[in-house]
């Protein structure tokens, strides 16, 4: 795992979770991780951003990308097992609920079956979803998860205003700060950057909100 955590990954909580996330792609990288939390909580921009920290060439597929199951499986086999040029390869199974249900099956019996080839050189892979406890999910059951949490109000409240956002801002936005939804705290931050300043301050770095805000 790296040496520290990213800051990103520690600003808005979850520091735990994604320790946990790390010391698994360590010491167990062969078998796949879950992720799952609500919408908005920081699974994707978190897993990129860990993958960068620790290194991984980040290979990523969702449902809306997998139009024919065969060939999917076949990406996944072939992912698992090619050396990439760049360094070792993190495969993101992005959200899982956007797949059909016959390739969910399938990839989980491809996960679960025997190893392509030495264990060693099985690239790991992390598997996000909403609701794991779902039905729909119950095939991700005999892998190990790591349950992520949308940031509180007063979190989330603290970190705007420690960048410069003014309390009209923070005002405006108080049911999104309410729900700690993160993928459309940043829409508003888009916006906000396409429509000037709200208040006495500039707006931040995209960067910088990028990683730490969809990064819990």
């Amino acid at each position: 795992m790296p040496a520290t955590l990213p800051r990103s990954l520690k600003t808005l909580g979850n520091a735990k979770a994604w320790t946990r996330a790390a010391l698994h792609l360590t010491n167990a990288p062969t078998k796949p991780l879950v992720l799952y939390g609500a919408t908005g909580c920081g699974k994707t921009e978190g897993v990129r951003t860990l993958a960068k920290a620790m290194n991984f060439t980040l290979m990523e597929l969702d449902g809306v990308d997998a139009d024919d199951t065969d060939q999917l499986l076949e990406w996944i086999a072939r992912t698992r097992v090619v050396k990439h040029l760049h360094g070792p390869v993190l495969l993101l199974l992005d959200d899982f609920e956007s797949f059909t249900i016959d390739a969910r099956a399938r990839i989980v019996k491809c996960l679960t079956g025997p190893s392509q080839g030495p264990a060693k050189r099985l690239a790991p892979v992390v598997i996000t979803c909403t609701q794991l406890r779902h039905p729909d999910m119950k095939g991700l059951s005999p892998f190990p998860s790591v349950r992520l949490f949308s940031p509180n109000q007063h979190t989330c409240t603290e970190w705007f205003a420690s960048k410069g956002f003014s309390p009209s801002w923070l005002r405006r936005h108080e049911d999104l700060l309410l729900l700690g939804d993160l993928r459309r705290l940043r829409t508003a931050l888009d916006w906000r950057a396409r429509t000037s300043t709200v208040g006495p301050t500039a707006a931040p770095d995209r960067s910088l909100s990028a990683n730490a805000f969809e990064s819990s």
